[in-house]
């Protein structure tokens, strides 16, 4: 847990930097930025995260993964209620893209993903062993990230 910890606060220190907060601006005051705490610590906690978890190949696989991530935890009430695309709101494409990630991180290697966190790496490891499908373990894996 110590590693994860490390990495977690590695990846919020990163997202609190100047350049990294600029999406968060929410207008100009007489003493500077104004910004979105609301914003701020979303990103910071999705990116920490999706870091902490798995490394950087999320990131690498599709460089807008916090995007999406947060996107699907909007709209992640539907796929409960069943009602993917009420109102014009789509959960849809969100997950699409998580799990095309995410699939895509359960494709690569072990070797290839080092970094990955040790609760990853042994899920993955036993889902394999028992012989659960490619699909099935980028689901699970959405549920883990989500959770």
């Amino acid at each position: 847990m110590d590693a994860i910890c490390n990495v977690f606060l590695d990846a919020l220190h990163e997202t609190v930097q100047w350049p990294r907060l600029e999406h968060c601006v929410v207008g100009y005051g007489e003493n500077g930025h104004r910004l979105s705490l609301y914003s701020m610590c979303r990103l910071s906690m999705v990116d920490a995260a999706i870091k902490s978890l798995f490394g950087r190949h999320l990131h690498d696989i599709d460089p807008d993964i916090v995007r999406y991530m947060t996107m699907f935890n909007d709209y992640a009430w539907q796929v409960f209620f069943g009602l993917p695309g009420f109102l014009g709101l789509s959960v849809n494409e969100p997950w699409r893209r998580l799990k095309h990630a995410l699939t895509k991180f359960a494709e690569l290697p072990e070797c290839i993903r080092c970094d990955q966190s040790w609760i990853i790496k042994t899920i993955l490891a036993e889902a394999e062993n028992i012989g659960l499908d490619l699909e099935s373990r980028s689901s699970m894996l959405l549920m883990i990230l989500w959770a």
